[in-house]
Parts: C-alpha cells; structure tokens; sequence
C-alpha cells in the first residue's frame, strides 16, 4: 500500500499547477483504489486498469501522461506490457511498482522502457518525489517541443521571405522595362490625348507595381526602406 509520511499531505512544491493524467496498472484492486484516491488529492485524474487487455482498452480512448504499472499482473508480467505502453502512447512515462524488488527486476523493467521504480510498501512523500521527476521531465520535453515548433516556424517564414524577396527582384527589372518603354511612349504622343491617357494609366498601374515589390523586399529584407532624392552628380566622379 502507499503509506503516508506522518505530516499530512498538502500539496507538494514540485507539482504543476495543472491536473495530470495517470494510469494505475495493478491487479491488487485495493491497492490501485486507495493510489488512485491519494492522486486525485492532489488534483490529478487517474483512472484504473487491471490486466493488459483493459490497460490497452483504456488508452485507445484516453491518453495518460504517466502510468504505475505493477511488475506481476496476475499472471501477467508488467514489464512486457511496457513496450506495448510505449508502442500505444510513446511520450507517455512509465514507473513500474512492485513489492519483489531486485536489481535484475529493476534492470529488465528500466531496459523494457520504465523511466523509474517504485518499491511497495511506499510512503506518500515516495510517490511524491517519484511523480515530480515525471512531471518535469513531461516539461522540459514540452519545451523542447515547444522550441523546436517556433525554430521550423521561423525558418519557414525565413525560407518564405528568401522566396519572396527573388520573385519581387525579378518582378522589378520586368516592370522596370515597361516603365522604360512606356515613359519613351509618352514622350512621342504629343498632340494624342486619348492615347496619352492610356499610357499615362498604365504608368500608374507600373508605378503602384513597383511599389508594392518594394514593400515585398522591404519585408524581406526585416527593415524598412528608407528612399530620398540624391544629387548623382555629386556623388559619382567627374569623367
């Protein structure tokens, strides 16, 4: 059984703020009753199964962060259920408990998957302990997730701005062609006005064009562009 530590049970420093979701594997049904009670004091949820078949029955509709899974199941062996644990939920961590601890159990259940091992008869302040490891481990592992998401985020949004920045270049130098042709077009139409105004529009819809590759490379480039007149003759040497 999980015995208390004689001080109450308030609730630990080390555990989140938010409810976990645990699984008790263990045929003593008195035993996984009064574990399944001692979480839910602490505000996690946790649910109970007995056998393998109602464990695997379980996590195809639920998914536990951590499972207790007991080394003898009857006539069961609990270590071999931990690589169908894993193969079902893989980020899920599993503690093996039993009551017939040896070192040869604790290593076939460790090289079987379990992240840790917890010895029956245990006093809460155990579990306790044994449960923080888990949950910062499922932390950090977030976390790890969590960065390497926003890491492939922003090399997208790099790769996308790289993408950008050569079709707006190109884009430019083929409307700068037309702006070209259309302004030596507009300076041979005196005395055609109607013919003036078409021009005259199609420069608008060049110059907004040209804009908007501008702004395009701009974004690119992550600062803005910054364009005031310069006197050329100033700045480049007299031939």
């Amino acid at each position: 059984t999980a015995r208390g530590n004689g001080r109450g049970r308030p609730m630990p420093a080390e555990f989140p703020g938010r409810p976990w979701r645990l699984l008790v594997v263990d045929d003593d049904v008195d035993f996984a009753e009064s574990l399944v009670r001692l979480l839910a004091l602490d505000g996690h949820e946790a649910r109970v199964a007995h056998d393998g078949v109602s464990t695997c029955e379980i996590l195809a509709n639920w998914t536990a962060d951590v499972a207790l899974v007991d080394v003898r199941l009857g006539r069961e062996d609990g270590v071999a259920l931990v690589g169908k644990l894993h193969g079902m939920a893989p980020d899920m961590i599993v503690v093996m408990v039993t009551a017939y601890a040896s070192m040869e159990t604790a290593v076939e259940a460790l090289k079987a998957g379990a992240y840790d091992f917890l010895i029956k008869p245990f006093f809460s302040y155990d579990l306790d302990r044994t449960l923080a490891r888990c949950f910062e481990r499922l932390r950090l592992v977030a976390e790890r997730d969590a960065a390497e998401n926003r890491l492939r985020q922003a090399q997208r949004l790099d790769a996308l701005d790289q993408i950008g920045a050569g079709v707006a270049h190109e884009f430019n130098n083929t409307l700068a062609v037309i702006l070209g042709n259309l302004e030596l077009l507009d300076e041979r139409l005196e005395g055609q006005p109607v013919l003036r105004e078409l021009v005259d529009d199609a420069l608008g819809a060049v110059r907004g064009g040209m804009e908007l590759t501008s702004r395009l490379l701009s974004h690119a480039r992550a600062a803005p562009l910054h364009t005031e007149p310069t006197d050329l003759g100033g700045t480049l040497p007299a031939t």
